[in-house]
């Protein structure tokens, strides 16, 4: 990815996973910011090196999936859950 989308990526994870509820958010936020800058100081000069930032951007790409479809959730249907017993 350019550099600029993984610009973006890092942004988006970081918006989402602010509006996580967790008690564990800030370990989490620390965990995200600590990965991207330890991808950043890899030059990308060897195979293994570009294997290690091409995993690393598909899991972070994931796990924006993952942190987007529960704080639209959230954000959308909160009202809407209703819970009836004994039909």
């Amino acid at each position: 990815l350019p550099r600029s989308s993984i610009l973006s990526l890092y942004r988006s994870i970081l918006r989402h996973a602010a509006a996580f509820p967790s008690t564990k958010r800030r370990g989490m936020l620390r965990e995200i910011r600590t990965e991207f800058r330890h991808g950043a100081t890899l030059n990308n000069q060897t195979d293994e090196e570009r294997q290690i930032c091409h995993q690393q951007q598909s899991r972070a790409v994931d796990g924006l999936k993952m942190l987007q479809q529960y704080v639209n959730l959230n954000e959308k249907n909160t009202g809407a859950w209703s819970l009836q017993l004994g039909r």
